[in-house]
């Protein structure tokens, strides 16, 4: 199962080379849509979930405000990818522009949409590495957090 955190590049064509431990936990030939939310990071969606994600989101009226901006958004900044034989993935260029991928350190963390029987996380997220330590610093946790996650044990 994909845990952590892990730091590659993005090289000078703009592809992303998943490592090794991420590889491993995809089958060959996986479809992805990377888009992102806010121009910030690169979320990286086998095309199964987003599929299931874009499934769910057609439950809601298409006049629902949330709905259009998600759409809109995830639209602006995202494109269909291929991993190639060598576990690479062509970013778009939009969005590899503004989040500062390009010839960059990158850093790819799972994020669990629900719990998988294939172990393998929702979604990857992707973030050049001064952003991403700049992110998790503003966003410690705090002793309210704690308390609410604590709350809610099963």
């Amino acid at each position: 199962m994909f845990r952590g955190s892990i730091k590659t590049r993005v090289d000078e064509k703009g592809r992303l080379k998943l490592p090794a431990d991420v590889k491993r936990e995809l089958p060959e030939g996986q479809k992805f849509f990377i888009t992102s939310e806010d121009g910030k990071w690169a979320q990286l969606y086998p095309i199964e979930e987003w599929d299931r994600k874009m499934g769910e989101m057609m439950q809601l009226p298409e006049t629902d405000p949330t709905r259009r901006k998600f759409e809109q958004l995830t639209s602006f900044w995202g494109l269909d990818a291929d991993m190639d034989g060598q576990g690479r993935l062509l970013l778009p260029p939009r969005l590899r522009e503004k989040a500062k991928l390009m010839n960059e350190d990158v850093s790819i963390t799972g994020r669990m949409l629900k719990a998988k029987s294939d172990g393998f996380p929702g979604i990857l997220m992707l973030i050049n590495d001064a952003t991403y330590s700049a992110e998790m610093e503003a966003m410690a946790m705090t002793d309210e957090d704690n308390l609410k996650l604590s709350q809610h044990k099963a």
